[in-house]
C-alpha cells in the first residue's frame, strides 16, 4: 500500500507516527458519507388543504396530486401550492390522471350513494364534476384509475364495504356507468396494471391461503385468471400496492 503526502522523519518513532496519522487523515477522507440535502419544495396548511394522500403526477413541469379533500398543483422546482378543486372533508381522493387539459381522479365517499364516483376537473382549476358513481355492495372505491393505451377507458377496482371481495370495471373516458369485467374473491389493492389486451391486478386476501393473489383478466372482461398464491412464509403475504 502506498501513502501520500507523507514527509521524511527525523527519528523511527517520528516516523512510525506521521504514517500513522496520515493514513487516519486519508481514511476519513475516503470513507466519509456523501449525503443529499433533502429539499422542501412545499408546506401543507390546515386552510389550504393538508394531510396529502396517494402519490403525484408530472405533467409539463407542473406536479398535481391530492389531499384529503382537494386536488392541488405546485410547480416542479417548488413554490406556492394551488387549490385546483375542493371536495367535503369526509370524501378521500387518491392519484389522479392527467390527460390534455382535464384531471381524473376518484373520490372514497364521492357521488350520490357516497360509495365512490370519478371526477374531471379542468387542469387550472374549478368545479369537479362526477362522470361516473358507484352502488351496490361491491362498489366501495379505494384504489385510483388506469388509462387505456388509446386513452378512452378508464379500468380500476372496487370491494365491498366489508373490505372483502371486490370487481374489476371499466368506465369511458367521457363518463357514464360502470361496466363489471369481473368478480374477483378477495380484496384488490392498488392500481391496476395494462399490458396489451390483459390487466394485472393484486388481492390482499383470497386465493387458496387467503393471504392474497396476482390475477389477471382481459380487458374485455372474462375470467380472472390466479396467477399467483401468497402464501405467508415463502413469497409473503397480502400486498397492498400495484404491480409495475
Amino acid at each position: 500500500m502506498q501513502y501520500l503526502c507523507v514527509g521524511k522523519s527525523r527519528s523511527t518513532l517520528q516516523g512510525l507516527i506521521s504514517h500513522v496519522v496520515a493514513l487516519f487523515i486519508l481514511g476519513l477522507a475516503c470513507t466519509a458519507p456523501s449525503q443529499a440535502q433533502i429539499t422542501t419544495l412545499a408546506n401543507f396548511t390546515s386552510t389550504g388543504g393538508g394531510l396529502p394522500i396517494g402519490g403525484l403526477t408530472l405533467s409539463g413541469g407542473t406536479l398535481y396530486g391530492t389531499t384529503v379533500g382537494s386536488v392541488f398543483s405546485l410547480p416542479a422546482a417548488g413554490g406556492t401550492l394551488t387549490t385546483l378543486g375542493s371536495f367535503s372533508q369526509s370524501q378521500s381522493v387518491t392519484d389522479v390522471i392527467v390527460n390534455g387539459g382535464t384531471i381524473y381522479g376518484t373520490i372514497f365517499q364521492g357521488g350520490a350513494n357516497f360509495d365512490g364516483s370519478i371526477f374531471s376537473l379542468p387542469i387550472g382549476g374549478g368545479t369537479p364534476t362526477n362522470i361516473a358513481t358507484f352502488s351496490g355492495p361491491s362498489s366501495v372505491i379505494q384504489n385510483g384509475l388506469t388509462l387505456s393505451a388509446d386513452r378512452s377507458t378508464f379500468y380500476g377496482s372496487t370491494q365491498t364495504n366489508a373490505g372483502a371481495d371486490g370487481t374489476v370495471f371499466s368506465v369511458p373516458i367521457g363518463g357514464g356507468t360502470p361496466t363489471t369485467l369481473g368478480t374477483l374473491t378477495g380484496t384488490p389493492q392498488g392500481d391496476l396494471t395494462q399490458v396489451g389486451g390483459t390487466l394485472y391486478g393484486v388481492t390482499s386476501t383470497g386465493g387458496t391461503n387467503n393471504l392474497g393473489t396476482v390475477f389477471s383478466i382481459p380487458v374485455g372482461g372474462g375470467t380472472i385468471t390466479t396467477l399467483v398464491n401468497f402464501t405467508g412464509t415463502n413469497n409473503g403475504s397480502a400486498p397492498e400496492s400495484g404491480l409495475t
